[in-house]
């Protein structure tokens, strides 16, 4: 009755850019630049429901004129009509009116990037080819604000519930890098080493910093040997910080099913903690779990402001071949690559499933605070079934890859 449910959206993006090079001699040049974005977005949605009136509409009384009207006088006052809601496109006219609920969303995003730095060379005292030197410092502010419409922020037409987004965050950073020729066309082809390091300034997670360094070696022309290992960082981006905690409704099971009055050790013990959790047992028997409570369970997840870095550290080693020395395959150029990656603190979300064990079958109270249960029987929900199981992201995760690359 409500025809399908569409989208509109519109995204408006202005991006303005400009610098200023120049050379201060021969060996040193200079870049100054500045880029502003901004992306504006607004989204319209039909065929939701508001989950308010539709309540109001199947609480009827008799008119006395033999037909049926919202029995709340303020809901009549605000429009409310019975909605009749057997049959194919039994909805339709004012009580069709009352019920729809077109859905808005407005987004606003901006980033402001400032930056300089200078470049140039410093002969060697070594005869070698000179040595490269890079400097500069960049500042950058990154902000975001989403909103939905009311009933869509609280969940109340016929979706899940989507609380604003809004925050931001800026940066200030410095940097080198050189890269030192140590033999150019001497008795092998090339031997370098180079070096780099960034520090950041953070207005959420602090100081930050990060550095590489590697070296290259080619005895002859046509082979170059690489290496380089390097100490990274990611800092957490806006979403993972101060997203709103919207809501979802997933499968889990629940640890405390079929638990009785005694036994299960430490598992049957802190589920039989839980108020709700003994009432249902001393009413069924064992903890009975119903399809309305399998049903029953929302989970909300949004940001959490106190992340920190993420931590990297990489190391990769390879070779370069390309014979430009044989005419017949001087376009032929192979690469095999080593790498190895490590990241510590990596940001993740939790699993639902981990939460609740943890919490039940191993104890951990800090994983307990995540998981909300229904003390007396509510509706169709039981007593001590899970109402919410909740999830941020933290620093709890670790990466660790590593492979080889062959190009050719």
């Amino acid at each position: 009755d409500f025809d399908t449910r569409s989208t509109d959206s519109t995204q408006q993006t202005l991006r303005l850019v400009g610098g200023l090079r120049g050379n201060f001699n021969d060996n040193w040049s200079f870049e100054v630049f500045g880029n502003y974005g901004q992306t504006n977005v607004s989204q319209t949605g039909t065929g939701q429901i508001n989950v308010m009136n539709f309540r109001e509409s199947q609480k009827i009384v008799p008119d006395g004129n033999g037909g049926y009207i919202c029995a709340d006088p303020n809901a009549v006052a605000g429009g409310c009509v019975p909605a009749n809601i057997f049959g194919l496109n039994s909805i339709k006219g004012a009580a069709l009116t009352y019920l729809e609920a077109p859905s808005n969303y407005l987004a606003v995003l901006k980033e402001t990037q400032i930056g300089a730095n200078v470049t140039g060379s410093i002969p060697s005292l070594w005869g070698a080819d000179p040595v490269g030197v890079t400097v500069g410092v960049e500042y950058r502010r990154e902000s975001s604000d989403e909103r939905w419409d009311a009933l869509q922020t609280l969940g109340l037409n016929g979706s899940n519930a989507f609380p604003p987004t809004s925050g931001e965050f800026d940066v200030r950073e410095a940097y080198g890098e050189v890269l030192i020729p140590l033999i150019s066309k001497g008795f092998v082809d090339n031997l370098s080493i180079r070096g780099a390091a960034r520090y950041s300034d953070y207005s959420t997670v602090g100081d930050t910093f990060s550095w590489n360094a590697g070296g290259e070696f080619a005895p002859i022309q046509d082979v170059r040997f690489r290496a380089m290992y390097a100490v990274t960082v990611r800092a957490p981006n806006i979403s993972e910080l101060f997203a709103g905690p919207n809501q979802d409704f997933p499968s889990v099971d629940d640890p405390c099913e079929g638990i009785g009055a005694t036994g299960g050790g430490a598992l049957g013990a802190n589920c039989r903690a839980a108020p709700g959790v003994a009432a249902n047992i001393a009413t069924n028997g064992t903890f009975l779990v119903t399809q309305s409570d399998r049903q029953g369970v929302t989970s909300f997840g949004g940001g959490n402001p106190n992340l920190s870095e993420e931590k990297g550290k990489t190391f990769t080693a390879g070779v370069v071949i390309n014979p430009r020395s044989i005419d017949a395959l001087r376009n032929l150029s192979l690469s095999v690559d080593y790498f190895s990656v490590k990241i510590e603190d990596a940001i993740v979300d939790t699993p639902l499933q981990f939460i609740l064990d943890q919490c039940y079958g191993q104890g951990n109270a800090s994983f307990c605070d995540f998981v909300v249960r229904r003390s007396t029987a509510q509706g169709a929900n039981s007593a001590g079934s899970l109402r919410e199981v909740n999830n941020g992201p933290s620093n709890s995760g670790g990466i660790r890859t590593s492979g080889i690359d062959v190009t050719m």
